[in-house]
């Protein structure tokens, strides 16, 4: 039986290939872990209508590959056909649907097992790129006080941040925000 909590703790960042802004690790590395690992276990690609290993869909093309031991389904991963971009094709070449294919099969190993499935939560070593700290309680109250004191409507100061509130901002936005009611300020000094 396989161990996921073991598993999910090797180390692959050295095996983490990029392509634009995406991390991902290959289809032959990751093949290998499951035959290690499993070996009685196959990783198929599903076919649909008229036995394609695609389908077509309004907003672009997906494929789904599987995990399969002793004729029972394990997993499955679905996963868009892409360009070079990181968009979904609408109208697939063979090659681009076989790139699919196989970055599919690394990732649905990599979710079964758990080798690597740290790569696809966006981040490319265990415990790095934590979400960013929101302000302190201090700077939340300070800005309700500042849009109070400059006449600034909260909720229209909120949606402009994408925040609900002002204690769910970013840390990084908070000066940002404190230079902005300070500039309301002076043209209402101005007037």
């Amino acid at each position: 039986m396989i161990d996921f909590k073991e598993l999910s703790k090797i180390d692959v960042s050295n095996y983490i290939e990029k392509k634009g802004k995406l991390s991902y690790l290959s289809w032959p590395l990751m093949v290998g872990y499951l035959r290690e690992h499993m070996c009685d276990a196959t990783i198929q690609a599903r076919k649909f209508e008229g036995g394609l290993p695609y389908i077509l869909t309004p907003a672009g093309s997906m494929v789904e590959t599987y995990i399969e031991m002793e004729d029972k389904e394990l997993w499955s991963e679905w996963l868009p056909v892409m360009d070079n971009r990181n968009k979904a094709i609408k109208e697939p070449d063979m090659f681009e649907i076989n790139k699919a294919i196989q970055r599919c099969k690394a990732k649905c190993i990599s979710e079964y097992l758990g080798i690597g499935l740290y790569i696809y939560k966006g981040e490319d070593l265990p415990g790095e790129n934590d979400p960013e700290p929101n302000i302190t309680d201090e700077q939340s109250k300070h800005l309700v006080e500042l849009t109070t004191d400059v006449g600034a409507d909260y909720g229209k100061f909120c949606k402009f941040f994408k925040v609900d509130d002002t204690d769910k901002l970013p840390a990084s936005q908070y000066k940002k925000a404190v230079v902005m009611l300070e500039k309301k300020r002076e043209a209402n000094e101005d007037n």
